[in-house]
């Protein structure tokens, strides 16, 4: 059984009842708690907005020389002026290389960045491009791709390119040039779904998915093998992202949180929860983000575990843009760059007393009522440093009713009302927003839900047919066939959505 660490968190608790204020300050709260002496928290800058109105999706990005950056996104890299950013966003980039589906990337020394991809262009091939930085311009080297392999995170060390390809193991590219990696070896066998990989010394650490973590030995790179690792039965959550710091490793498990390997033993683990779905990682100084799909939370990890800033992201309905937390990375000057989809958020991470805003946050992202109607509490929080003004709420439609109208929060201040459905048969989809001084976060959505054209709470299911898609592992394909409920009658039925949008 996995040894479940405490954590202390750096928020008070969230009243309960109806429109009830909890006066404390923050820092009191932090203080009261045995929290640090000097509480942290993440003040927003300023955006890259990307392409407004044009389907899109920032995935992640790396800082570059003179304060510019790289960003991925599905249509391509752009070369941004990571200092020149506004506050309300901008969306001209330096230089933009199109026609790459690009998720991760890495630098590769001498101007020259990896990037693998998860489609490229028409022909829907997959791989890793291999990009160089001329002055202000993006240049396209080469791609280099497998039939039927997904390329997954990838690490450069000792002259190697380290990448995993999921069922497909691990993969080492010779790079005695940079700009034409070189296939050296793969080990294949004894990995369940491989994700991310980190190279200290003679050791490939992987982060296989199910499969937990995998130690492999690389002292020759042509002839890999594995030392020992967890496996499906000992493993717990999604191992995703990996990274090495002072001889441990530290390794996001998706829905469980962080896990935490003493030397970077896969014997010797520790498990972190935390609020949301552990992805993403990067170190500021000696705190370490950790990237939660819903945003980000920051942790100082010596010589207690603390949860010492956070910022939060939303899925976003039909009034309100979409954040969705898909990577982290640190920047020069204590900031954090988080890829939110339509958007990278620039944070900087600061001593509370330094902070010069208010930090909307908000316990609930959807309410999903019964026909019948009915209500739900929701507490809105103020975790910045400075007065949070709620200027106004506004439901859509009318049949959805929050009882609260607006006012303001002190730093540390909660407030909580009820949310309320009026009931069938009102419509039943909608969103109440919050409108606020909060500088990246106004409105605000809570996506709302009573009756629709799904199967809602309290209804009898009857008998329905989807489409199910599975990838075929020899081309990583969908392929589609049928659901038909009634053909599973006496069995548990489990549905997962990717996405739809």
């Amino acid at each position: 059984m996995p040894n479940t660490a405490p954590m202390r968190s750096s928020r008070g608790p969230r009243p309960s009842k109806m429109v009830r204020m909890v006066l404390v300050p923050l820092f009191l709260l932090l203080l009261s708690l045995g929290a640090l002496a000097d509480p942290l928290l993440l003040d927003y800058l300023y955006r890259y907005d990307h392409q407004p109105g044009v389907p899109d999706h920032i995935m992640s990005s790396i800082e570059v020389s003179s304060g510019r950056a790289i960003v991925c996104t599905n249509r391509g890299l752009s070369l941004i002026d990571l200092d020149g950013l506004p506050l309300g966003g901008e969306h001209d980039p330096i230089h933009q290389l199109t026609q790459l589906n690009a998720r991760d990337i890495y630098d590769g020394g001498g101007d020259v960045y990896y990037v693998n991809l998860h489609r490229q262009g028409a022909a829907m091939s997959m791989g890793f491009a291999v990009v160089r930085l001329v002055g202000d311009e993006l240049q396209l080297v080469g791609i280099i791709s497998e039939e039927g392999l997904l390329f997954e995170k990838m690490c450069v060390a000792g002259g190697f390119l380290y990448v995993t390809a999921h069922r497909h193991g691990l993969r080492i590219f010779s790079l005695d040039n940079p700009e034409l990696p070189v296939f050296v070896s793969a080990l294949e066998f004894g990995f369940d779904d491989t994700f991310a990989v980190q190279v200290e010394g003679d050791v490939a650490y992987v982060a296989d998915g199910p499969g937990g973590l995998k130690r492999v030995n690389i002292s020759d790179p042509e002839l890999p093998y594995h030392l020992d690792g967890e496996n499906l039965d000992s493993a717990i959550g999604t191992a995703e992202e990996i990274s090495f710091r002072a001889g441990d490793i530290y390794m996001t498990l998706g829905g469980e949180g962080l896990g935490i390997y003493a030397g970077g033993d896969p014997a010797a683990r520790r498990v972190i929860p935390l609020d949301g779905c552990a992805e993403s990682l990067a170190w500021i100084g000696d705190y370490l983000a950790v990237g939660v799909t819903g945003g980000v939370v920051v942790l100082d990890l010596d010589p207690t575990i603390e949860v010492v800033a956070e910022e939060t992201a939303h899925r976003r309905g039909p009034n309100a843009e979409l954040r969705l937390t898909s990577n982290v990375t640190a920047a020069s000057g204590d900031r954090l760059l988080c890829a939110n989809w339509d958007y990278l958020d620039v944070y900087q991470l600061k001593e509370f007393a330094q902070g010069n805003q208010p930090d909307i946050q908000c316990d609930h992202q959807r309410i999903r009522f019964a026909p019948v109607g009915g209500s739900e509490t929701v507490t809105l929080s103020n975790a910045g440093a400075q007065t949070l003004v709620i200027s106004s709420v506004a439901t859509s439609p009318f049949s959805f009713v929050a009882d609260y109208a607006g006012g303001t929060l002190e730093p540390g201040e909660s407030v909580s009302f009820d949310v309320s459905y009026a009931g069938s048969p009102a419509p039943g989809e909608g969103t109440v927003l919050f409108y606020s001084n909060d500088p990246d976060e106004s409105p605000l959505p809570i996506q709302v839900f009573g009756e629709t054209d799904y199967l809602d709470p309290g209804e009898e299911s009857i008998n329905f047919t989807l489409p199910l898609f599975t990838v075929n592992p020899d081309t990583g394909e969908m392929e589609g066939e049928d659901f038909t409920l009634t053909d599973h009658l006496g069995k548990v039925v489990w549905f997962q959505v990717f996405g739809t949008w």
